[in-house]
């Protein structure tokens, strides 16, 4: 082979691929231990910022501020604030949805004092949450990933109810008559009006 053959054929060899990066909104996820905490630390600390101020009120820098770290940080585990506060939002629903669930050991036999204590763990989950739980309302109808996780807690509620419903109807202690569904969701709509921060759900899943 020839010299200038040896050079057309360099010439011609595809160069290699690179690997690909990450897709811009792909959610990023850190590798190593110190990773995990530095957004560790970034979420708690935007649960705190959001705990006292409108979504659209908070900064990016507000967040590394009270994470403690620098502005740049953000973005190498998120790449935006509504990210970070989809992540919030759905550790505040979750805890909200756990909150009329009675604790292990815990026993009641009166089902109306049953209903009572659940109502009570519930509300006042969302006071320990209600900037959050305004700020989800607010932002539902514009950020899928809020609203998908705001209607499931919403079904989840809706669904318990029922079930207690259903569950007094066999005891006898409720009027067998009764729709459990639409009631439960008339219930659990006035429930959220009672503290503000929602509307029932307008699907039935069943």
């Amino acid at each position: 082979m020839t010299q200038g053959n040896r050079a057309s054929r360099s010439k011609t060899r595809p160069a290699p691929e690179l690997p690909a990066g990450p897709r811009p909104g792909a959610n990023i996820q850190p590798l190593t231990q110190r990773g995990r905490n530095t957004r560790a630390k970034l979420v708690r600390a935007a649960r705190e910022v959001f705990s006292r101020q409108r979504f659209d009120e908070v900064r990016i820098t507000d967040i590394t501020a009270g994470a403690g770290v620098a502005s740049g940080t953000f973005y190498t585990y998120f790449h935006s604030k509504e990210e970070v506060f989809r992540e919030v939002a759905s550790r505040v629903l979750e805890e909200m949805s756990a909150a009329p669930r009675r604790a292990p050991g815990e026993i009641e036999f009166d089902p109306t004092r049953q209903i009572e204590a659940a109502t009570r763990r519930y509300f006042e989950s969302i006071g320990r949450n209600a900037r959050i739980a305004r700020s989800i309302e607010e932002l539902h109808a514009r950020e899928p990933g809020v609203g998908s996780a705001r209607r499931g807690i919403l079904l989840v509620g809706v669904k318990r109810i029922a079930r207690w419903i259903e569950r007094l109807q066999e005891q006898g202690i409720c009027d067998p008559d009764l729709e459990a569904w639409p009631t439960a969701q008339a219930l659990h709509a006035g429930r959220e009006r009672v503290v503000g921060v929602g509307d029932q759900p307008g699907v039935d899943p069943r």
